[in-house]
């Protein structure tokens, strides 16, 4: 059975081992999607698929595109540009689809068809069975439970605050409205957040309670390190994680010409102070006093500046080998 309008679009780069089982597992759907697009994100072309051969028979159209501009953000959205469908069902190359994952898209679908952004439950490859990923309580009070807590709707609305967005393996995506919004090219990290935030504020998004993928457990990936990671590289991949966060933000803000509500204020404020922290211990005292000022200015409480000028002072050192590395993120 074919679902007519969805084009299943998994992202790639340098990964031909995990690629073949997600490609399997889209090909392996109890409803197929009307296309496979294989984004190959490799600067250098067909580099990123040696070793990975195409099926040699398959129920659907599959096809390679490649796309040199670096990052996840540029990928997805050369999905969307080659995507024929109404729908794209992202995929990326480390991650596997539930069996049945578009089979429950099209019920959520014929029962909120104003959804923008439909979304699922996620796990990890290999984890303890039927465990799934949470869904922050803090995260979820945008959300209203539909059908017997089987899924979570967020109407249409303006950002008032944070709320919770699925992980792109699981999620499909009204094509025609995604093409307004576009992944922000400028980010290498919570370019998803901020996607979905903004599209929340065009249409409803729709989280359904059961399990949609299974993510692959990569040892070293973006925002993930091995057991073994040393102090530094610990401290320089919480840099990290923060100053996207701060980036996202001013992203967000960028691109709206209404003020900040009192919650994002706060959440941006928190960015900032996460960033700040981490700044400091990785040897980068004027990246994070700019952004504790700027902290200051979002949010500023008695109390959060006590507790803060605490850890100034106690965590400000230098770690060995951390300074050459984190310049990247410096602010």
């Amino acid at each position: 059975m074919q679902a007519p309008g969805i084009s299943a679009v998994i992202t790639t780069y340098q990964r031909p081992e995990s690629l073949r089982d997600a490609v399997k597992s889209v090909l392996g759907q109890s409803v197929l999607p009307s296309e496979l697009i294989i984004i190959d994100n490799n600067p250098q072309g067909s580099a990123a698929l040696d070793g990975f051969d195409l099926p040699p028979t398959s129920p659907i159209p599959v096809r390679v595109v490649h796309e040199a501009r670096p990052g996840v953000s540029a990928a997805r959205n050369r999905g969307f540009d080659e995507a024929r469908g109404h729908y794209v069902a992202f995929l990326d190359d480390d991650d596997e689809w539930c069996g049945d994952h578009l089979e429950n898209f099209l019920e959520r679908r014929r029962m909120n068809p104003e959804a923008v952004i439909f979304g699922g439950r996620t796990t990890r490859t290999g984890g303890q069975a039927g465990w799934m990923h949470e869904l922050p309580p803090s995260l979820m009070r945008d959300y209203s439970t539909q059908s017997e807590e089987r899924a979570y709707l967020r109407p249409c609305a303006p950002l008032a605050r944070p709320f919770y967005t699925p992980h792109m393996s699981s999620s499909i995506i009204l094509r025609s409205a995604a093409l307004s919004i576009r992944f922000c090219d400028e980010l290498r990290g919570r370019e998803d957040i901020l996607f979905v935030w903004q599209m929340g504020q065009i249409g409803d998004v729709l989280i359904d309670a059961r399990l949609h993928a299974s993510l692959g457990q990569l040892e070293i990936s973006l925002f993930s390190l091995p057991g073994s990671a040393s102090q530094s590289e610990i401290v320089e991949m919480n840099l990290k994680k923060a100053y996207w966060g701060v980036r996202m933000f001013e992203q967000l803000c960028s691109g709206s010409s209404m003020p900040l509500s009192t919650e994002m204020s706060a959440a941006r404020a928190q960015a900032s102070f996460d960033y700040a922290y981490f700044a400091s211990a990785a040897g980068l005292p004027t990246s994070s006093l700019k952004q504790f000022s700027s902290a200051m200015r979002c949010d500023f409480k008695v109390a959060r500046l006590r507790f803060v000028l605490t850890w100034l002072r106690d965590r400000i050192v230098t770690l060995n080998g951390a300074r050459a590395q984190v310049r990247t993120y410096a602010l």
